[in-house]
């Protein structure tokens, strides 16, 4: 049996410009600011075992069929952004992306195995306020659909919907604060309540709150 292994390879771009005010976040002054962003990405997973979480196999007419290069993909992302600091110190931002998932291996001409390929659309909502001079609080409010083109849905009872196609919605609340420590460091804490809703049944809603911080960080800034 061939060992499992996973690379990817990225390339992306970024362009922004002020439009009003200052560039600089230390400036007490109204500035707005817009951007493009884009980018392409290609992802080559290899399982080999159930072990892994992800299925290896599918039985075709008493023979298996393996699916190890199941999760091949490649995606290409397109987004906007606009930001904006007023009054002095509170900085609002939006931003939109769109991103298309092509999965490499669909194996069409298998039964019961659906097209994983999808489009997901991402709005964020961003609020950051200067509390002092070091400390920073973070607001973020993030919504996205991901609709699949052709994976069916299923049923409570674990049954396919044929003619259905899975669509998730996705809404997350991040709430954090950063403090700057001097010119060279710089200490996060954050936290995130988090929501998925299947719009068929609900068979795959969940929800996560904020019983722990969900990221800490601590870095020297260069």
């Amino acid at each position: 049996m061939a060992d499992g292994s996973e690379s990817s390879a990225d390339l992306g771009f970024e362009y922004g410009r002020t439009l009003v005010g200052s560039p600089s976040r230390r400036a007490r002054e109204l500035a707005l600011d817009v951007g493009v962003h884009g980018g392409a990405a290609a992802r080559r997973k290899t399982y080999v075992s159930r072990y892994s979480g992800e299925e290896y196999s599918v039985d075709v007419g008493g023979m298996p069929v393996s699916l190890r290069d199941r999760f091949d993909k490649n995606d290409a992302v397109f987004g906007a952004r606009i930001g904006m600091r007023w009054p002095w110190t509170t900085e609002w931002s939006a931003t939109v992306d769109v991103r298309h998932r092509d999965y490499t291996q669909d194996y069409d001409e298998l039964p019961d195995v659906d097209r994983l390929d999808n489009r997901n659309v991402e709005a964020s909502l961003q609020l950051t306020q200067r509390v002092a001079r070091p400390v920073r609080l973070q607001v973020q409010f993030d919504h996205g659909v991901t609709d699949y083109y052709d994976r069916a849905v299923h049923d409570l009872s674990g049954a396919r919907i044929e003619g259905v196609a899975q669509t998730f919605s996705f809404n997350t609340v991040r709430a954090g604060v950063r403090c700057e420590l001097g010119k060279a460091w710089r200490v996060g804490l954050q936290s995130s309540w988090g929501a998925r809703q299947d719009h068929y049944v609900g068979y795959y809603d969940y929800a996560s709150g904020p019983l722990a911080p969900t990221s800490a960080s601590m870095r020297r800034a260069v």
